[in-house]
C-alpha cells in the first residue's frame, strides 16, 4: 500500500504545480490563435448542496444533511504540434470534501481525511488533411455527440451516461475511439466511429437501489405471480426485505463487443438534417437472473448490457415566415437482442405445483423493436426572454423493456436582466405516465468575465412507494432510486 500511497502524494503535486503555472500564464495564452502552439485553460468550481427530505434515496430518515461539499480543479491543454495536428487534454482533479474517517489511525492519512479522486475527461489527437484533404481523424479518449434536440436525445449513444451529478445532464462517459469525419462538400458530411472497449454508464449510489432490493417491481409478464408466492412464504418471513446482491456480466474485451456509429449529415438550406446507425450495448444495465438461497438468507441479481442496433433520423431548423421560431425532432429506431429474464425458487415443487409455479421462472424481458423521439420547439423573446419545450418518449435509462417507455414534457424559460448579469432560469420535467415531475429552478449571477454564482434547487415530485407489484406501476421521478431533493449553491471561476 505505501507505494500507491507515495505515487499519488506525488501526483497531486504535480497536479496543483501545473494547475497554479496555468493559472500565472492564463492571460496571454487566452490571446494565442489557432496557429500557436500551446493552449491552456483553468477551471475552479465549489458546489455546496443540502438535502431538503428524508424520505428518498438509499436509507429512509437519512436527510436534511448536506449531500455535496465538493471542490473540483479542471485543467484543459490544447498542443500544436504542426498547422494540421491539434493534441487536447482535459482533466479534473475532485475533492468531495467530506472526511472518511473510521479508525482514529486514519486522521493520519491525507486520502480519508480530504478523500479526492483524478478524473481523465479527454485526452485525444486531431489530424486534420488525413491522408486527404477532406479527411479528418481523432482517435484516443473523447466524447461523440449526436442529435439535434436540447439534452433529450435519443439518438445520442455512442457515449454512455454519466447520471453521477444530476444536475450535469449532458454527461457522458469519455471512452477511447477512432472517429473519421469526410467532407466531401458544403451541403453534406459523413463520421464513422469505433469504439473497442464498451463502458457502462455511470450510476448515481441511490439510483442502485432499484437493483438490489426484491421490494423493486421485478420484470414479470404474468403479474399473478408475485401473489402467488406470497402464499409460499413463511409465517413471519417478509420475503421482499431478503438482502439482494448483485453481480455484473460484463462483455469481453473482444473484437466481436466492439461498437461502431456511422451518420451522415446534411445541410439543406435552413434545415439540417442526418441519418444515423449504430451497433453496440446499452449503457443501463438490465436484470437478467436472480437466484435465491435454499434457506432464504439472500439471493443475488444477475446484471447484463444487451446489445442493440440502432436507425436514427434527427432534423432542425427555423421558421424565418413564422417569427424564426426554431423547430426540432429526433427519432430512433431500436433492435434489441433478445433478453428472458429468469429467477429460481428454491422451494419444494410440489408447493409450487400447488399455486401454479415452476421454478426457475421465466419471463421474456427485451426482444421487440421499439421507437425513442424527442420533438421540440424554442424562441427568444426579445433580447431577454428564451423559451424551450421537448415533448419526450423514452428517458436516457428507458430501453423498452417491462419497465416500459414513457411520455415526458421538459419545459425550460431562460430570463436575463441587470445587461445579462442575472440568468432565471425555470427548467423541469414532467412525467405524464404517471404524473410525477423534477423540477429544477436557478439564479445565476454573473461578477465578471468567466465568474459565475448560481444558486438553485432539483425537487423531486411522486409517490415513494410502487402502488403495486406491477412492473410498471410505479412513479418516474417519485421513487426511492430517483434520489433525494436538494437546495445547492455553486461558485466558478473560468480562465
Amino acid at each position: 500500500m505505501t507505494a500507491p500511497l507515495h505515487f499519488r502524494k506525488y501526483f497531486n503535486l504535480a497536479f496543483v504545480i501545473l494547475a497554479l503555472t496555468v493559472t500565472f500564464i492564463s492571460a496571454p495564452v487566452k490571446a494565442m490563435d489557432v496557429n500557436d502552439m500551446l493552449r491552456l485553460g483553468l477551471e475552479i468550481e465549489s458546489d455546496i448542496r443540502y438535502i431538503v427530505e428524508d424520505y428518498r434515496g438509499n436509507t429512509e430518515g437519512d436527510g436534511y444533511k448536506f449531500g455535496w461539499n465538493r471542490n473540483e480543479i479542471e485543467l484543459s491543454m490544447e498542443i500544436f504540434p504542426g498547422e494540421n495536428t491539434r493534441g487536447k487534454f482535459t482533466g479534473r482533479y475532485v475533492f468531495y470534501g467530506f472526511s472518511e474517517v473510521d479508525p482514529l489511525t486514519d486522521v493520519a492519512h491525507r486520502e480519508y481525511l480530504d478523500p479526492h479522486y483524478f478524473q481523465l475527461d479527454e485526452a485525444f489527437l486531431d489530424v486534420r488533411g488525413f491522408i486527404f484533404d477532406s479527411l479528418d481523424l481523432r482517435i484516443g479518449r473523447h466524447v461523440v455527440t449526436w442529435g439535434t434536440a436540447d439534452l433529450f436525445n435519443p439518438t445520442d449513444v455512442l457515449n454512455s451516461r454519466d447520471l453521477s451529478d444530476y444536475l450535469n445532464y449532458a454527461g457522458k462517459v469519455s471512452n477511447n475511439m477512432i472517429t473519421i469525419n469526410w467532407f466531401p462538400h458544403e451541403i453534406v458530411d459523413f463520421s464513422v466511429t469505433w469504439v473497442p472497449v464498451f463502458k457502462p454508464a455511470r450510476l448515481p449510489e441511490h439510483s442502485i437501489r432499484q437493483f438490489l432490493r426484491l421490494d423493486q417491481p421485478l420484470p414479470l409478464h404474468d403479474t399473478t405471480i408475485i401473489p402467488k408466492l406470497m402464499k409460499l412464504v413463511p409465517p413471519g418471513l417478509d420475503w421482499q426485505s431478503i438482502p439482494l446482491y448483485s453481480k455484473v456480466k460484463m462483455p469481453e474485451f473482444n473484437m466481436q463487443n466492439s461498437q461502431v456509429g456511422v451518420k451522415a449529415q446534411f445541410h439543406l438550406g435552413d434545415v439540417d438534417t442526418s441519418v444515423s446507425y449504430y451497433y453496440g450495448r446499452f449503457g443501463f444495465p438490465q436484470p437478467l437472473l436472480v437466484t435465491v438461497e435454499p434457506d432464504l438468507s439472500e439471493a443475488e441479481i444477475t446484471l447484463y448490457y444487451p446489445r442493440f442496433q440502432m436507425i436514427g433520423v434527427d432534423a432542425v431548423t427555423s421558421l424565418s415566415w413564422f417569427f424564426d421560431l426554431g423547430v426540432f425532432a429526433e427519432i430512433g429506431v431500436f433492435f434489441p437482442e433478445r433478453i428472458q429474464f429468469a429467477m429460481s425458487l428454491p422451494l419444494p415443487k410440489e408447493d409450487l405445483e400447488r399455486v401454479g409455479l415452476t421454478t426457475p421462472l421465466l419471463s421474456e424481458n427485451l426482444n421487440d423493436p421499439f421507437v425513442k423521439a424527442t420533438v421540440g420547439v424554442d424562441y427568444t423573446w426579445g433580447p431577454h426572454v428564451y423559451t424551450n419545450l421537448q415533448y419526450v418518449y423514452g428517458f436516457f435509462d428507458e430501453f423498452g423493456d417491462l419497465q416500459g417507455l414513457r411520455h415526458y414534457l421538459a419545459p425550460a424559460v431562460d430570463v436575463k436582466f441587470f445587461d445579462d448579469t442575472m440568468l432565471l432560469r425555470l427548467a423541469g420535467s414532467l412525467c405524464m405516465s404517471d404524473w410525477s415531475a423534477a423540477l429544477n429552478p436557478s439564479f445565476m449571477y454573473t461578477a465578471a468575465d468567466g465568474v459565475d454564482l448560481s444558486l438553485g434547487a432539483l425537487v423531486f415530485i411522486g409517490e415513494t412507494e410502487a402502488q403495486s407489484d406491477h412492473y410498471m406501476d410505479y412513479q418516474k421521478f417519485g421513487m426511492k432510486a430517483a434520489g433525494r431533493s436538494f437546495v445547492y449553491v455553486k461558485a466558478r471561476v473560468s480562465l
